[in-house]
Order: structure tokens, then C-alpha cells, then sequence
């Protein structure tokens, strides 16, 4: 009976394929239903693919026979449950599995392709490029209309289980999976993608059921461009090196993330990291990453939805802005143990639970923007002075843009945990930055300081108490030392004549209210009590030296403070009602 390898033997002998000794060797392997391996046991180090150009004859595959044996309808009949497994081969040609059905493995380890792998709209059980490197080709890119520089070009392709472009994989050209539909896990830990004008890892709009792992080593030159994939489990780029310095480096615009987003530990990124319009189920966490674009945008996450907490502590470091501006963060924001950097922070309608953060890690003034961001609470351990909240607030660039509603929402969140006396701080704080920085009026300017300094805009209308009492007590010594004089400078009201003259001191009842200098100018001062003084004692305008230059008697200089004791008292008094009934505020 003639064997399995001697029968695939004879396919390949019909269909005209010139058989060495590396293509006999892989034809039995496959009958056999086993590995071929074409590693060279005794020196190690040759195999490595950075060693290609000492690999021997031996070692060499047509890509043509590759495909063949997975494409033929007789052929890949020989090929077992275990799929095609071959170890340490030379590939020559591309490799060109487009559209083709493979219910079974494919599995290349430590392998060199010296053109470009085909499998769009592929279909396949498992994809295992492990340790294999992959030279690239020139091909039409119909959606560009240009020729583009490619290792990997696997559009649609869909992998039951995973693939693995891992353990020292490296590809010179793009990755390209767009529209893949993954099974499992995309595993590219300690890969290397080069494509430096262009996309280096490509996997738009793809569903990945598992966990995309670019970490570990992994190592791109040129843009990965997750836009709009779908993935089921973690995005995991710990101690992944992206470098796409004029452009994204990394991008997941409109994804959908069920699981976290891990740009920590080692993460470093030099160019864009774009996050805009994705959706995380988990959280986003950056600790220890590095985010370098000192032009442009270090972060991007505008418009995200997070469903866990954004973590930018334990060495983050950023260069460049990280753009939150409109981002829904579920649990929290965390600012804490920043690196070193120059981060600009936008957080402008960004939404989120709870504050984490600490005066060390706040960006330097001018560099960052608070208009419409909302939180619920500031975390235990986080600054919660008045002074410290307003110092956060004032690292704002208030000369170029204004808002109120960082003052009013840190004011919020601190009375509402009980720090009143900050709040109010704050609160004060808002209208001193209006007057300095908001585009007030003269009337409006002065307005606004008068408030300040007499009630603090009422939120202390006691400071009227403290101005009444110095008029009390000016008016006191002034209306005493006037009555002292001789001539008095205050004379009765209700006895005539009243302009006597200044030798001719007027006689009084018994029953006539006795002059008080304090109790004369509270009546002057209050208006709603009346002390029986006021109406009984008047400065008499008409007494007194008069003073040169301006031509009036000292009399009438303290019947001029006199109504401006009147006036003091009336607005000082309508202040600290309209202050302690909060009817200022209420305006402000």
C-alpha cells in the first residue's frame, strides 16, 4: 500500500513542483502529521533570523508549495488536526494565502519570509508567526490608490483562536489586519513592526474577542492604528515602545475596550497617543508611562468613555497635552507622583466621580483648562484649602479665557463634604479673578470691589459690622470733639434761634435730651432705630473757624460728615442685610 507522504509526494510530482530536499522534508512532515524543523541543532546561535544570510540551501521553501499544499483540494487533505508547523525554514516568494479556507493551524516559528505574506480574506484555525521575520513587498493598496510598502497584508482575515506575532516576530512594512475577526487573543509581546512612513501595525475596525497584548518589548516604528476595532478583553501595552514621532503613534479612535487600557510600567510613546471616542470598560491606566509629542497632543482621550478610573500617577510622565476635554471617566481621576515633564492638561467638560491628586503633580500656571469640568467628590488625602483649590484653579490661562465654573464647581464639591469655610473661599476667590480677568465695565469693576471689600461679595456680610463700627466710632470722637468746642459745633435742633450767636449759648429744659457722642452717632448711623438724639442735635454750619483755601467753617465740614454718616449708615446696613439674606450672591 502506498504511504501517505509517498501519495502527497506524487500530487506535488503531477502539479510540476520541483522537489529538493527541503520541500521532500516538508511533504512528509505534513503526511506525518508532525513539525518540520529545519533549525540547526548544534549551533544555536545561527538560527536566529538576524543571522539569515548563513542559512544554507537546506533551509530553503518555495512559498509557492507552502500555499499549494494549504490550497489544493487534494493536497491539504494530508494535512492533520495539527495543522502545517514549520520551524526555522528560509521562504523564498510571497506567500500568498488570500482567500483561502484553512480549517487547521498555521504555524511558522522562527522562520524568514523574504517577501510579503498574503491572507486577505483568509480564513485559518490559528495563526502562529512566532520568532519569524518578514520582509516586505510592494503592493496596490486599492483604498489609497498607491503602491504601499507591506510585510503582513491579511484584510478580513479570520483566525478561530489567535495569532501570535510574538517572541522576537518582526516585520519590515505594515501589519495590515484590518477588518480582522480574531477569536482570541492578538499576541504581539516582544514583536518588532517597522514601517516608519507609514502604518506599522494596522488592525481598524477589527473584532478581537481576546486580549490585544503590545507589551513586554514590543516595538513599533511607524503608526499602530487600532481605530474602531472591537476588543473583548485588556488593550495591554506595558513596557511597549511606540515611535511615530510626526504623527500617532498609537491609535484606537472610536474602539470599543471591554477590558482596561494598560499604557504603564515602562509604556513610552514618542508622537500622538489617540484615544479619541473610544469606549473602555475597564480603566486607563498610566502609571509609570512616558507620553512624548512636545508640538502637539502627549494623550488624547476627547470625547472617551471610561467606565473605570484614568490613572496619571507613579512616574506619568508627559510632554506634550493630554486632551480629556469631554471624557466620561466612571470611578475617578487620578493625578498623583507625576515625573518629570511638561504636561499641558486639558480636562474642559470632562466628567468623573471623584478627584485624586496632589499639588506636586499639578501642571505649571498657563497650562492647563478646568471650563466644564465636573466631579462628584475630592479623594481623602487630596488638597482641600481653599487656598490650594484656588491655586489649582488659577493654573488655568485666565488672561486668555474666563470661566466661573471652576470656582463654583470646586465650591460645590467642598461644601458638600463639609469644608464650608473653602468653599466660601473660593467662592471669594471667583470674583476677585472676575474683577482682575473678566471683562467687566468701570461701574461693573467698581461695583465688584466695593462688594468685595465691604462684604465680600456676601459671603461674610459680617465685614459690614466691622466698617460700622469704625464710622461709629469715627463719628463719635468727630460729633464729641464738635460739641466740645467752644462755640459748639452741634447745637439743638428745637430751640430757637438756632443760628444764635456764637457768644450766646441757649437755654434748655429740663426734659431736653441730654447731647451722647456715642449714642448720637449710632442714631446717625442707624437708620431703623432711633435713639432720640438725631432729631434733638445738629451741626451747626454756621460755627467754627473757618478754614482757609476752601472757605468753609468747621461747622459745616462736620455737617458734610454728618450726611456722609447718614449715607454710611444706610448702605452699610442695606449690605449686610442683602449679605446675610444672600440676596448678593444670589446676583453675583
Amino acid at each position: 500500500m502506498t504511504s501517505k507522504a509517498e501519495q502527497l509526494l506524487e500530487l506535488a510530482k503531477a502539479a510540476e513542483f520541483s522537489l529538493g530536499v527541503p520541500e521532500l522534508k516538508l511533504l512528509r512532515c505534513v503526511a506525518a502529521g508532525v513539525a518540520v524543523d529545519f533549525k540547526e541543532e548544534e549551533e544555536e546561535e545561527r538560527n536566529a533570523t538576524e543571522r539569515l544570510g548563513e542559512w544554507g540551501e537546506e533551509r530553503r521553501l518555495s512559498a509557492e508549495l507552502i500555499a499549494w499544499v494549504c490550497t489544493d483540494r487534494d493536497a491539504r487533505e494530508f494535512i492533520t488536526h495539527k495543522g502545517l508547523q514549520v520551524i526555522g525554514a528560509k521562504i523564498e516568494g510571497s506567500l500568498d494565502l488570500s482567500f483561502a479556507q484553512m480549517e487547521f493551524p498555521l504555524a511558522f516559528s522562527r522562520c524568514a519570509f523574504m517577501q510579503a505574506i498574503r491572507l486577505d480574506l483568509a480564513a485559518v484555525r490559528f495563526l502562529d508567526l512566532s520568532g519569524s521575520s518578514v520582509s516586505a513587498s510592494q503592493i496596490w493598496d486599492d483604498a489609497s490608490g498607491q503602491e504601499v510598502t507591506t510585510a503582513l497584508e491579511a484584510r478580513g482575515l479570520q483566525v478561530e483562536s489567535d495569532i501570535w506575532l510574538s517572541n522576537g516576530f518582526s516585520a519590515t512594512g505594515r501589519v495590515w489586519l484590518i477588518g480582522a475577526s480574531i477569536g482570541g487573543c492578538l499576541q504581539c509581546e516582544n514583536g518588532t513592526f517597522n514601517n516608519e512612513t507609514g502604518i506599522a501595525l494596522g488592525a481598524e475596525g477589527a473584532e478581537i474577542k481576546g486580549t490585544v497584548l503590545l507589551s513586554n518589548g514590543f516595538s513599533a516604528k511607524g503608526m499602530v492604528w487600532l481605530s474602531g476595532a472591537t476588543i473583548g478583553g485588556y488593550l495591554q501595552c506595558e513596557n511597549g515602545t511606540f515611535n511615530n514621532e510626526t504623527g500617532i503613534a498609537l491609535g484606537a479612535e472610536g474602539a470599543e475596550i471591554k477590558g482596561t487600557v494598560l499604557l504603564r510600567n515602562g509604556f513610552s510613546a514618542k508622537g500622538m497617543v489617540w484615544l479619541s471616542g473610544a469606549t473602555i470598560g475597564g480603566s486607563l491606566e498610566c502609571c509609570g508611562g512616558t507620553f512624548n509629542n512636545e508640538t502637539g497632543i502627549a494623550l488624547g482621550a476627547q470625547s472617551a468613555e471610561i467606565k473605570g478610573d484614568v490613572s496619571l500617577s507613579n512616574g506619568f510622565s508627559a510632554k506634550g497635552k493630554v486632551w480629556l476635554a469631554g471624557a466620561s471617566i466612571g470611578l475617578g481621576l487620578e493625578l498623583r507622583a507625576i515625573g518629570s515633564g511638561d504636561m499641558k492638561l486639558d480636562l474642559s467638560f470632562a466628567t468623573t466621580s471623584t478627584l485624586v491628586d496632589e499639588k506636586d503633580s499639578w501642571p505649571e500656571t498657563g497650562k492647563l483648562n478646568l471650563d466644564g469640568f465636573t466631579y462628584e467628590k475630592i479623594f481623602n488625602g487630596s488638597p482641600v484649602k481653599g487656598s490650594d483649590r484656588l491655586d489649582w484653579i488659577r493654573r488655568q490661562n485666565l488672561k486668555a479665557s474666563f470661566s466661573p465654573q471652576p470656582y463654583e464647581q470646586a465650591a460645590r464639591v467642598l461644601r458638600a463634604s463639609g469644608y464650608e469655610q473653602a468653599a466660601t473661599e473660593v467662592l471669594i476667590g471667583k470674583q476677585e479673578d472676575l474683577r482682575q480677568y473678566g471683562n467687566l465695565s468701570r461701574i461693573g469693576w467698581f461695583w465688584n470691589w466695593f462688594l468685595g471689600h465691604t462684604i465680600a461679595h456676601g459671603y461674610k456680610p459680617h465685614y459690614a459690622l466691622y466698617w460700622a463700627t469704625g464710622f461709629i466710632a469715627a463719628g463719635t470722637a468727630l460729633f464729641g470733639a464738635g460739641y466740645a468746642q467752644d462755640p459748639r459745633l452741634i447745637s439743638p435742633a428745637n430751640v430757637a434761634p438756632f443760628e444764635a450767636a456764637p457768644a450766646t449759648a441757649p437755654q434748655l429744659s429740663e426734659d431736653y435730651p441730654k447731647f451722647n457722642a456715642l449714642v448720637y452717632s449710632l442714631d446717625v448711623f442707624v437708620p431703623i432705630v432711633d435713639f432720640y438724639q438725631k432729631s434733638y442735635w445738629l451741626p451747626n454750619a454756621n460755627r467754627g473757624a473757618e478754614i482757609p483755601l476752601v472757605f468753609l467753617k468747621t461747622g459745616a465740614l462736620l455737617r458734610w460728615y454728618f450726611w456722609l454718616h447718614i449715607v454710611a449708615g444706610w448702605v452699610l446696613t442695606s449690605l449686610w442685610v442683602a449679605g446675610f439674606t444672600g440676596l448678593v450672591r444670589r446676583l453675583e
